[in-house]
């Protein structure tokens, strides 16, 4: 059964709010890493975290009601690479997994969830 116009702008509400919110976060994982400084203090950061982890499962249903393509994580190859989580409330959090590299800072898995969520056309 196909949503209604209500539901539909339902889910785009969740989706955006929860995408700003969490590229916001991730912005400043960035500058973090890139600086050594946090541009927000440690209270503040787990405030951050914690709305994002309540909010990530509503996030996760209104992406899959959209029928957007599930983000699959997988693992390494060198680990057997199987899937390590399917749902966004699983990798919100996966961070520092970039695996090998010098140019890697640990934010490849939240790039590619805001990459991930539909966005509203504009």
């Amino acid at each position: 059964m196909a949503a209604s116009a209500p539901q539909i702008r339902k889910h785009i509400d969740v989706l955006t709010e929860f995408e700003a919110e969490y590229r916001a976060f991730v912005k400043a994982l960035e500058e973090e890493r890139r600086t050594g400084i946090s541009p927000w203090s440690k209270e503040m950061v787990a405030e951050k975290r914690r709305k994002l982890v309540v909010k990530a499962p509503r996030a996760d249903l209104a992406a899959k009601a959209s029928r957007s393509p599930c983000l699959v994580v997988r693992e390494p190859s060198t680990v057997g690479g199987g899937v390590r989580s399917d749902s966004l409330p699983a990798q919100i959090m996966d961070l520092d997994r970039d695996g090998p590299g010098a140019h890697e800072d640990g934010l490849r898995i939240p790039r590619e969830i805001l990459d991930y969520i539909p966005r509203p056309v504009r």
